[in-house]
């Protein structure tokens, strides 16, 4: 069954941010197959663990990138970044205690996050930084 697909939808056309995002569904699609599956414990947490570090590192360097080109709404898009970390901390917990019944809708949110995530704040930021790109290549 699938929970998160990735399509020409969902790009940024930022390319290092498309395949961090295409990364992050194949982790949350893969940690949900495995719910699904009834797979082993071990297997469960580690892909949670592997799906929270990949979102972390995505979301530092998205924050690094909007730091770097000035981009004017980082507080507000750091906001939302913020929240997500402290929703996956949460989940994480719920993951290491081998609660299933609660993991199957942790990742429908989770994936509702990334959807929305990416259809507004990270497709603004995206122009933000194809503009600020475009710019310094014509005054370099």
């Amino acid at each position: 069954m699938q929970l998160l697909r990735w399509s020409k939808a969902h790009e940024v056309y930022v390319p290092e941010l498309d395949a961090e995002h295409r990364g992050l569904f194949r982790l949350t699609q893969e940690l949900y197959e495995a719910v699904l599956a009834d797979a082993p414990a071990a297997q469960v947490h580690s892909r949670f663990r592997n799906l929270v570090a990949g979102l972390d590192d995505h979301l530092a360097h998205e924050e690094r990138l909007m730091r770097a080109t000035g981009y004017p709404s980082y507080a507000w898009h750091k906001q939302s970044h913020d929240g997500a970390r402290k929703k996956a901390k949460k989940w994480a917990q719920v993951a290491e205690r081998g609660d299933r019944e609660t993991l199957e809708p942790i990742l429908r949110e989770l994936a509702a996050w990334l959807k929305e995530h990416l259809a507004l704040a990270d497709l603004l930021m995206a122009a933000h930084l194809r503009n600020y790109r475009r710019t310094n290549r014509i005054a370099s």
